[in-house]
């Protein structure tokens, strides 16, 4: 039970507590970035989406139209 106790009130040097400031300050950059990118990755793939039903919906209208025009 001494070593628990001992080990909850370690303190830190300056030098210790300013490398964990910048890996704690370099993780949260890193999970924002890692955010922003599965953000942006789900818009790219929801456009490439809908850029391919677009091409879609202008063959069928080009072939309905040509369809039409061989009526005549």
């Amino acid at each position: 039970m001494d070593k628990k106790q001992s080990n909850r009130n370690i303190e830190f040097t300056e030098l210790e507590k300013q490398l964990l400031h910048e890996i704690i300050n370099t993780y949260q950059g890193i999970k924002i970035v890692s955010r922003y990118v599965k953000w942006s990755v789900f818009i790219l793939f929801l456009l490439v989406i809908d850029f391919v039903h677009l091409i879609d919906a202008i063959d069928d209208i080009h072939i309905h139209l040509k369809q039409w025009f061989s009526k005549d």
